[in-house]
């Protein structure tokens, strides 16, 4: 499609939902999903802020925050997305599931990347924990697996770990990616 259609009927939705902050949120989310598919992260970081979706407490802020945060990786700042990360894991319990999971397991990987593997380790297992939908728990325990996996003395653990995952939904595409990279 044709952005600048999209990009006034998102703009009408939000006029539409201006006392309503969590429509307006998720109207925000949209907006930036697409602009970002349309190959605009820059503008979708810009829809966030203007429509003031990251401010926005609960489930619905946290999904705009890892989504800036994803954002912000594809714009050039992974300082940003790891600021925006780190927020949402030291939120807990209060951060929304899929936002905690998902921020921890780019945390992990790129604190595995910067030499940190022991706190690699702590966050993904902390994620494994947390994750309760089993899509999210064989994405956390994944990661889990590859953090002991670079862990030279805990190597067999985590290969054992990764290939329990692997045999109990050997048809998701995070299995065929994981075989990849045992490989």
């Amino acid at each position: 499609g044709n952005a600048a259609a999209a990009d006034a009927a998102y703009a009408r939705a939000a006029e539409a939902l201006a006392k309503d902050p969590t429509g307006r949120a998720e109207n925000a989310i949209e907006w930036a999903q697409a602009k970002a598919r349309l190959g605009d992260p820059t503008g979708a970081l810009a829809v966030l802020k203007k429509e003031g979706a990251r401010e926005l407490p609960g489930p619905i802020g946290d999904t705009a925050r890892l989504l800036a945060a994803e954002l912000a990786v594809r714009t050039g700042n992974p300082d940003d997305a790891q600021k925006i990360r780190q927020a949402l894991v030291a939120g807990g319990t209060n951060t929304d599931e899929r936002a905690y999971v998902l921020a921890s397991c780019a945390l992990a990987e790129s604190l595995l990347a910067s030499g940190a593997t022991n706190d690699a380790v702590r966050v993904a297992s902390n994620a494994v924990t947390r994750a309760h939908v089993p899509s999210l728990a064989r994405q956390a325990g994944l990661t889990y697996g590859f953090m002991l996996f670079a862990d030279p003395v805990r190597r067999a653990e985590g290969c054992t770990q990764i290939s329990a995952l692997v045999r109990k939904d050997p048809d998701a595409p995070e299995s065929a990616v994981a075989q990849l990279r045992l490989a």
